[in-house]
């Protein structure tokens, strides 16, 4: 909802911020943005308009300025951001000499009428932070850091979607997302975790301790190892003896033709190979069912390591 005023009064503004600038003797950027600002309301740009009337209003500190600000984001849909200047507005009134004020007596009216149309408008998030916790704590809303001060009563936000960080002096943070819809009104109560109850590291544990998993996994492997490598002695071995017939076909009284030295000499290493693998793969097989056993019953063996005669333990 978007509350609307007077054109005539925001003239006026305009009017009275001109004359105060030019008195002033301030530069006539301020003039300029200002009268751009204006312009720019007037034709709905509100998005160009209020950071020029705001650029404006820091140059000059002037009330017509302000006053006209806090216009631009009535008009722009922002109550949260209207309400906050028309408030400041209204303390800067106060002070004025009591002949100025009557100068500006019907714009401190429409001023106090905004900011109790507004206030019902814009939702409230309070944050609550208690004991150790508020001591030090960095607390931002959307990245802005809210001063401590400011904790002690409801932060007036635009309607929408907000993000709250609350981070403790030693670094401990906690963060919550609120959807915030005109006039709600939320609380959080903002829980850092204690250091006294943050999870424990994780303990090692040793290769065959509890279930003995890796010992287990480790058997497989080594288990499967030892399988393949039978397999292939088997292979080579079957390889071996094919080669043994053809020596036998092409030698005689130990005598052989070029075809039987090429057998005999294939058969040799094809022996080799088979006779390797077969010992490899059997120490691997008995190494991997002793991994196993071991890990199933939590055996308290400490290492043990596959040697050319086995396997060797060390407790």
């Amino acid at each position: 909802m978007r509350v609307r005023t007077a054109i005539g009064l925001l003239l006026l503004a305009a009017a009275t911020f001109v004359g105060s600038v030019a008195d002033a003797g301030e530069p006539d950027r301020a003039k300029t943005l200002f009268k751009e600002g204006i312009d720019e309301m007037q034709a709905g740009n509100y998005a160009s308009a209020c950071p020029k009337i705001e650029e404006a209003y820091q140059l000059t500190q002037g009330t017509g300025a302000l006053f006209t600000l806090a216009e631009c984001y009535a008009q722009w849909g922002r109550p949260a951001t209207a309400l906050g200047h028309y408030r400041a507005y209204l303390t800067l009134y106060a002070r004025l000499p009591a002949d100025v004020r009557g100068k500006q007596e019907e714009r401190a009216k429409l001023a106090t009428t905004q900011v109790a149309a507004l206030g019902a408008l814009v939702p409230t998030l309070r944050i609550v932070l208690t004991g150790d916790d508020r001591r030090g704590a960095t607390v931002t809303v959307d990245g802005q850091t809210v001063p401590n001060e400011a904790l002690d009563g409801p932060l007036e936000l635009e309607a929408g979607t907000h993000r709250a960080v609350v981070t403790a002096a030693d670094g401990r943070t906690v963060e919550q997302s609120f959807d915030l819809a005109e006039g709600v009104q939320r609380r959080w109560e903002a829980k850092l975790q204690s250091p006294t109850t943050a999870p424990a590291p994780k303990q090692k544990t040793s290769p065959t301790g509890g279930r003995g998993t890796p010992a287990k996994t480790a058997g497989f492997v080594i288990g499967g190892i030892g399988v393949a490598a039978i397999a292939v002695g088997a292979v080579t071995g079957g390889l071996a003896l094919g080669k043994r017939s053809t020596v036998d076909e092409h030698c005689a009284a130990l005598i052989c033709d070029q075809q039987g030295l090429d057998a005999a000499g294939s058969g040799r290493t094809l022996g080799d190979v088979s006779t390797a693998t077969l010992v490899i793969g059997s120490a691997a097989l008995v190494t991997g069912v002793v991994l196993l056993i071991v890990g199933y019953q939590g055996s308290k063996t400490e290492a043990m390591s596959l040697t050319p005669h086995g396997v060797g333990w060390r407790f």
